[in-house]
């Protein structure tokens, strides 16, 4: 009886070890604790954020983004709070950050694959350096990695998951979760890679091969899509911005399939507030944007629900017929103007940047606007650049002998404009009040009546 007493006492302590075990880790990895990021910014713009990717962040526009202390010569330390393990981002480059774990680097905005790290996850961010993009289709770079026919560029790029899938394999000295991550983002850019081809082959093969090889891309992408990205649902994976742009093609295969039904509708909800909060977004009528409570209601996510409706609470106090929110921007010639200096005109402005594809096409019938304006001085064109890279944007200015108010500006410091996609045209009326913050594009057939009635208020 007294060695079944010991027996059950001494198991009855190991179990207590365990429970406290357990829970000194939840509350380690629990609590927020703070790390130290340290290092040197080169080619990055004056002002450089961090953040932190994940699935709530990415729905975010009220979220937070991080400055980052830098010098003039672009070195910082700064700390930084974080609850859990997970993926941040400086410029162009992914970090992988850990809970009590510092890290020190060296990072170059126009070279990311050319970082240095040194800390506990020197290895993991190591690889990160060589993540592809996922807006120039992955696997596929822009096009550059397409060769002559279908079936050659998909063994070029299986050719690629394996080397990546082998050199994952070969780390010792990283998380295991980092691991599990990184396998889902291998299989989520095959899949980008795929989807994207049919965006980019025109650009990049001879015009006589077009057919065949869209002929072979509308019958064997679909088969090899069914095979990876059928049932690849797990909303952890949200933390991967390759991820994210591959969710309606999952949902759009899944349709009809019933397994892992669980994680199918937890990503539904993020895809449906998503698109939520571009329907507000993209509303700047106050009567609309109340009304749009109808859709917030459907959110399942308590935590997307709020942030809809906090987004769509800002929405509402700064909407049509609102007074302008002054801004500060650059112009070409390095001088530091604000939107207030322009009070007593009818302002125009076209949000672009110089890789993005839409903006510059739009871009001759703003000049073309522009010029039917010239001798009215009631009305200002401002020609504003989201471009991270000054130099790219003055060269780009320089090749089209841009005329008229040319200005950069970091995207940040549009926060009151919600900046979520461009371009983006505002109107703003003779006594600073809005117009229009999603205005018609200068192309619109109706453009010139509306400046037209405004200039005559």
């Amino acid at each position: 009886m007294l060695d079944f007493k010991k027996k059950i006492n001494s198991t009855l302590m190991k179990l207590s070890f365990i429970l406290l075990f357990t829970l000194l880790q939840f509350t380690l990895t629990g609590q927020i604790q703070s790390i130290t990021l340290s290092g040197h910014l080169i080619n990055f713009p004056q002002k450089t954020y961090i953040q932190e990717i994940s699935a709530d962040v990415s729905i975010n526009p009220l979220n937070n983004k991080i400055l980052i202390p830098s010098d003039s010569s672009g070195k910082f330390s700064m700390t930084l709070n974080i609850q859990k393990n997970g993926y941040y981002r400086i410029g162009r480059n992914i970090l992988f950050l850990t809970v009590g774990n510092d890290l020190s680097m060296m990072l170059n905005y126009t070279d990311p694959k050319a970082a240095i790290f040194h800390g506990t996850e020197m290895e993991a961010n190591n690889y990160l350096k060589s993540t592809p993009f996922p807006k120039m289709g992955s696997f596929i770079d822009g096009g550059e990695e397409i060769k002559l026919t279908f079936d050659s560029t998909i063994n070029h790029i299986m050719s690629i998951v394996q080397k990546k899938k082998t050199l994952l394999g070969t780390f010792k000295n990283v998380p295991p979760h980092f691991k599990i991550m990184e396998y889902a983002r291998i299989k989520a850019d095959l899949i980008n890679s795929i989807i994207s081809l049919n965006y980019y082959y025109t650009d990049v093969l001879p015009r006589n091969s077009f057919s065949v090889f869209k002929k072979e891309l509308d019958t064997k992408s679909p088969l090899i899509l069914k095979k990876y990205a059928l049932n690849f649902f797990d909303s952890s994976y949200l933390s991967l911005e390759v991820y994210q742009d591959i969710v309606p093609t999952l949902i759009e295969l899944s349709r009809s399939n019933t397994k892992n039904k669980i994680q199918r509708l937890a990503i539904s909800d993020w895809l449906f507030t998503q698109k939520t909060i571009g329907k507000i977004a993209h509303e700047a009528d106050k009567d609309t944007l109340t009304h749009l409570r109808n859709e917030i209601r459907k959110i399942k996510n308590k935590r997307y629900k709020e942030i809809v409706t906090a987004f769509q609470k800002n929405k509402l106090d700064f909407s049509n017929g609102k007074t302008a929110k002054d801004f500060t921007a650059i112009t070409n010639d390095n001088k530091r103007v604000f939107l207030k200096d322009f009070i007593g005109k009818v302002i125009y402005i076209d949000l672009w940047a110089t890789w993005c594809g839409p903006c510059l096409l739009e871009m001759p019938n703003f000049n073309k606007l522009k010029q039917q304006y010239k001798n009215n001085a009631e009305i200002v064109f401002l020609s504003i650049s989201i471009d991270s890279e000054r130099t790219k944007w003055k060269d780009y200015l320089q090749k089209v002998n841009a005329e008229g108010q040319q200005w950069i500006i970091n995207r940040a410091d549009l926060s009151d404009y919600f900046v979520i996609d461009i371009p983006r045209y505002i109107i703003i009326k003779k006594d600073f009040t809005v117009f229009d913050l999603n205005a018609p594009a200068p192309s619109a057939s109706n453009i010139i009546k509306t400046l037209d009635s405004l200039i005559k208020e």
